[in-house]
């Protein structure tokens, strides 16, 4: 007996289409989107999906290992063409991956679940060192002629000991569990220290950054953020009446500062923004979407009607970026009329490296070439500089075109970039607090960055003569930082645009999507190191370690899956689609 059974989805105005055999396991489901696209999922006896079709015909195939009923990926196609493989012991442990004709190698220990090594395509080795007694934690990483080293609570279980080559984090806890302190040894000199305080509730109440500044949160009776205090700034949050945020403040002790107020639709999604330096509007940037909800259009204008940006977007049946129109006073193209056509080719070993791109204007130059390592890692870019990479494919230098050094980058036990060297210049220290950078010192410089967990509301700056700045900044529902105004000279407003996969001169360290960017590259350090995004090419520099088998993604240099203008992806490793007011 068959099935066949319809329902409505909840994303969008889509249904979904299910088939059933006779004993109840699935054969075939199928979703369609608001626009009539249909997707088809083809499933096996273990309602595992073997075959995807998407609306443009396209196929993606998937293999499982036959030595087992658990979803154990062991090849996924595109068009029969094959872009990942991976094999398995007896135990389900991954022992080789090869995607985009890379291959890495991993081995273990007797029946560990984590391997003891692991080897490049490249020929770089890790050794992996583990606690089995707490569920195989790391307790040691050597790699480049360097051994990162981790300590644990024997109680609780919890990291209190990070030892790099770099710096050492010592880190207490509150009984509870909750992070009391850290202590932060440079390897090369200096240490700093951050403390936390917390509600009853579990909550952030206090944070003090490793430039002393104390970071204050107040919640009304709901539990939502109502207050933050930084120094001398402030940010206040009013709520709708379904608790929604309506409106954020921002302000400092001299009497500068930005609203902005939202307002949205009757699905929740935000449709105008409206930003006001003390009582005088900046800008009002309102936006339209489609009817699958991506955004079809943007229109900013000033307090007089005046157009400042007008963007239209368009997508493709995969829900790609296909096509951008922008026009207004602030984006310009070349100044004899002239127009622009860049076609890139790609590798044929693998079909998602980019290797060239040919303009055909002439004052573009009429091609780019790039290159790669046997990793998959960019190591010659669109302007001819040169980067290297340690065994773990982290950026950690980058050369001119004479082979001369112009930046070096340092990552601690965690994986966070946590030092930029400049030649000439002071180092470049970056803090953490979560996921999020917090803070920042160079030379005398100490900057501390007022975040609420989401996004950047300005910078407090304090100097070696003693002296103070501050920096209020407005953004988008993205985050990207779209205008500032400077404490001191608060009647100049600084505005900054973007193309829709961010590239732009900005003047503020925080950028594109709420994020940090190089300051001497203009790159974007996503996973607060994990891999370079390059907003020029559009693409990251080096493969996700994700894809295809734990993201999904089958592009692996791919940013946002094509979409950078619904989807983000602060980790590096997946974009996803972010509904902005909800």
């Amino acid at each position: 007996m068959i099935y066949l059974v319809g329902v409505r989805i909840l994303v969008g105005l889509g249904s979904s289409v299910i088939r059933l055999d006779g004993i109840g396991r699935l054969l075939l489901r199928g979703q369609k989107d608001a626009l009539g696209r249909l997707t088809k999922f083809e499933c096996n006896g273990f309602d595992r999906v073997t075959r995807t079709t998407w609306p443009d015909s396209r196929e993606v195939t998937t293999l499982y290992s036959a030595q087992t009923a658990s979803a154990w990926l062991e090849s996924v196609s595109i068009d029969g063409l094959v872009v990942g493989e991976q094999s398995f012991d007896g135990l389900g442990r991954v022992k080789r991956k090869n995607v985009g004709k890379r291959t890495t190698n991993q081995t273990y220990l007797g029946n560990a679940s984590e391997p003891s090594k692991v080897t490049t395509h490249k020929g770089d080795q890790s050794s992996f060192a583990y606690e089995p007694a707490l569920g195989y934690a790391l307790t040691g990483v050597t790699g480049d002629g360097a051994t990162d080293a981790y300590e644990y609570d024997p109680k609780s279980g919890i990291a209190r000991l990070l030892k790099g080559a770099y710096s050492t984090q010592d880190l207490k806890h509150f009984s509870s569990g909750f992070l009391e302190s850290e202590n932060i040894k440079l390897n090369q000199g200096g240490t700093f220290s951050t403390a936390y305080k917390y509600t009853m509730a579990g909550k952030l109440q206090a944070y003090t950054d490793v430039n002393g500044q104390r970071h204050v949160v107040e919640y009304d009776s709901f539990g939502r953020m109502k207050q933050f205090n930084q120094g001398t700034l402030m940010a206040s949050f009013f709520y709708d009446e379904v608790s929604r945020l309506s409106e954020t403040k921002v302000h400092d002790e001299g009497g500068a500062s930005i609203t902005t107020r939202l307002a949205y639709d009757d699905s929740g999604r935000e449709t105008e923004r409206t930003v006001l330096q003390v009582k005088k509007t900046l800008y009002r940037l309102t936006q339209s979407y489609g009817k699958t909800s991506l955004v079809r259009a943007r229109h900013l204008e000033d307090d007089n009607g005046k157009l400042l940006r007008d963007e239209t977007f368009e997508y493709d049946g995969n829900n790609r970026l296909v096509n951008y129109t922008c026009q207004g006073k602030a984006v310009t193209g070349f100044q004899d009329g002239s127009q622009n056509t860049a076609t890139y080719s790609f590798s044929s070993q693998d079909p998602t490296q980019l290797t060239s791109v040919t303009n055909s204007n002439p004052e573009l130059g009429p091609r780019v070439e790039l290159e790669y390592d046997a990793n998959g890692c960019l190591t010659r870019d669109e302007q001819g500089r040169s980067l290297e990479y340690d065994s773990r494919s982290r950026l950690t230098a980058v050369r001119d075109v004479d082979g001369n050094i112009i930046s070096q980058y340092h990552y601690n036990t965690a994986g966070r970039l946590v030092c930029q060297s400049v030649p000439g210049q002071s180092d470049h220290y970056l803090f953490y607090r979560d996921k999020k950078l917090i803070a920042s010192r160079t030379g005398d410089r100490k900057v501390s960055y007022l975040c609420d967990g989401e996004g950047y509301l300005g910078q407090y700056i304090q100097d070696g003569d003693g002296s103070t700045q501050t920096q209020l900044w407005s953004s988008n529902g993205y985050d990207s930082v779209l205008a500032w105004i400077d404490g001191q000279q608060p009647d100049q407003v600084h505005h900054q645009q973007y193309t829709p996969y961010g590239s732009g001169n900005t003047g503020t360290p925080i950028g594109f999507n709420g994020q940090w960017r190089g300051p001497v590259t203009g790159w974007y350090h996503l996973g607060n190191g994990y891999r370079v995004y390059n907003p020029v090419l559009m693409r990251f520099h080096s493969p996700d370690s994700w894809s295809p088998f734990t993201s999904g993604e089958i592009n692996p240099y791919a940013y946002c899956l094509g979409d950078p203008v619904n989807r983000v992806d602060p980790s590096g490793h997946w974009g996803f689609l972010k509904k902005i007011g909800a």
